[in-house]
């Protein structure tokens, strides 16, 4: 038991080029069940590491690092083939760059070395799984616009709250809540 949540993040990691790859043909709703597929192992790993105490190191890398691989392949996808704008993919992939660089430097000085996410990350990432669903669903494109809006916002704001954060980080030597 102990390791299948590790076993099912890498199960997530290897379903990103087989979506990708559905993007690309145009088979959008077979890279929406496969999305959702990867959502749920997501949730199934989670509640099985904290319900049977079986997180470890290695898992608490490997999440975030196959969340975010699949988020950004899909959306890379999704902009390539135009079903979402290229000013959407350029921010989030902005967003996600700065945050890294930031982090890096913040680690480099001494000043950080844990990197919690902010309640205004996650919103930014709910907006983003909704804008890739509502695109894969093929709903209608006054949906899609509405989403596609939200989630620039959600992310261009968690991206200027995390700068905050840095800043804060820097001058105090401590985080501030979300």
């Amino acid at each position: 038991m102990r390791h299948i949540p590790n076993l099912l993040t890498v199960l997530r990691i290897a379903l990103t080029p087989v979506i990708v790859w559905a993007i690309l043909a145009g088979r959008l709703r077979e890279a929406l069940y496969w999305c959702i597929a990867a959502g749920l192992s997501d949730a199934v790993d989670g509640w099985i590491a904290r319900h049977y105490q079986a997180s470890s190191r290695l898992g608490q890398i490997l999440d975030p690092i196959a969340d975010k691989l699949m988020q950004g392949a899909v959306f890379l996808a999704l902009g390539y083939t135009g079903a979402v704008p290229v000013v959407l993919v350029a921010l989030i992939f902005g967003r996600d760059l700065i945050l890294l660089i930031g982090a890096a430097l913040l680690w480099a000085l001494g000043k950080h070395t844990e990197f919690p996410p902010s309640f205004w990350g996650k919103v930014s990432t709910i907006f983003q799984v909704f804008t890739a669903f509502f695109v894969l669903a093929e709903l209608d494109s006054r949906i899609q616009a509405f989403a596609f809006a939200q989630t620039m916002v959600a992310t261009g704001g968690s991206g200027l709250h995390y700068m905050w954060r840095a800043v804060q980080w820097l001058r105090t030597g401590r985080h501030s809540p979300n």
